[in-house]
């Protein structure tokens, strides 16, 4: 059928597209008073567009390749300084000890195994006296050691392997295993045997262990935090020297400064809420919780620490804990810790004053 009306629309082929645009029979939608904007146009912002892409990625793919040994060399050990310290001394440690000075095999001796109740000892012949001697001692405290903090006796034997070069600082942990420098190489006094130096070592380091232990063990709650730590400053500083009748390693205010401290209380030794944003404010509360578990131990017997450890995981306050633990009010409790610093120090603990 034939029709004289005017169509006023057309279908053109795909090949059609350009010269009907160019005729002006068909055009893109565009604002008033801009310019045409056509296929070509079109496809031209689309080009731009996928250059400015391919242009981003390469510059990804260029700082990507070059930024492992820009981090090598600068930003990984800021970072690792700042979060880490005690990987970076690690890190140190394994430099320094890389390549020890080298020592004859005939000075070393033979490689030696020694066997005892809870430990493995690997040592050479050459240092083998010394680590004889340890071994006689380590036993009895460390039973002594779990004792204290509740724990069974151990489901296995810890292997201790004696190395005949120096370590920084003197030992390393790798799995069940330590491994300590040569008795040789450790520093002493002139009042301690190699020894003893060595049974002070190894003790420091099981006491850490088996806190970590028993805290795994008895959960505590959040308020005994201090007390915590006051409970792992004893074990190092106090513990290993059974024979003293008072802990003599915990240092103390002297002097003009003694006479114008103010005592510490029990409750000082809760951690507060404002302790999670003011570490400072834990100065010197460490000690003085490490002094009440001295008096603890003291006047009540070792075994009472591992009660108190417990008590820490369901009470909040001293005066819930204290009767239970002890027997006796807090208050009394108090006035006789701050009566045994004052008989062990001679001088102000934990910020006691001396008596005239």
């Amino acid at each position: 059928m034939q029709t004289g009306a005017t169509l006023d629309w057309q279908i053109f082929e795909e090949e059609e597209w350009d010269d009907a645009v160019a005729a002006g029979l068909i055009a893109y939608p565009q604002a008033a008073g801009a310019p045409l904007v056509g296929p070509e146009d079109a496809w031209r912002g689309w080009r731009a567009r996928l250059a400015g892409v391919v242009t981003v990625v390469l510059v990804g793919i260029l700082l990507g390749m070059a930024y492992p040994s820009w981090r090598a060399a600068g930003m990984g050990v800021s970072a690792l300084t700042v979060e880490y310290p005690a990987l970076v001394a690690e890190t140190k440690e394994l430099e320094d000890n890389a390549a020890p000075s080298p020592v004859a095999e005939e000075a070393l001796g033979a490689q030696l195994t020694m066997v005892t109740h809870y430990f493995q000892f690997e040592v050479y012949q050459r240092d083998s006296a010394t680590v004889g001697e340890v071994a006689a001692h380590l036993d009895a405290r460390y039973r002594e050691l779990r004792r204290t903090l509740g724990l069974a006796a151990p489901a296995s034997s810890l292997h201790i392997t004696v190395v005949p070069h120096p370590l920084t600082p003197g030992w390393r942990q790798a799995d069940n295993q330590l491994i300590i420098a040569s008795p040789r190489f450790l520093p002493t006094s002139e009042a301690s045997s190699q020894a003893q130096t060595t049974i002070d070592l190894l003790l420091q380091l099981l006491a850490q262990q088996a806190l970590t232990e028993a805290l795994a063990e008895t959960p505590v709650r959040w308020q005994w935090n201090l007390m915590v730590d006051g409970l792992r400053l004893w074990l190092r500083k106090c513990h290993s020297t059974p024979t003293q009748s008072h802990c003599p390693a915990l240092s103390a205010p002297t002097g003009d400064e003694a006479a114008t401290t103010t005592p510490y209380r029990l409750t000082d030794l809760l951690f507060g809420d404002s302790d999670w944003f003011y570490a400072s404010q834990q100065a010197g509360r460490g000690e003085a919780a490490a002094s009440l578990i001295a008096y603890v131990s003291h006047d009540y017997g070792d075994e009472t620490v591992a009660s108190l450890l417990r008590a820490f995981g369901h009470h909040t306050t001293w005066q819930t804990l204290v009767p239970e633990v002890f027997g006796v009010p807090a208050e009394k409790f108090e006035q006789g810790w701050h009566e045994y610093l004052r008989q062990a120090s001679g001088a102000a603990l934990a910020g006691l004053p001396a008596e005239e």
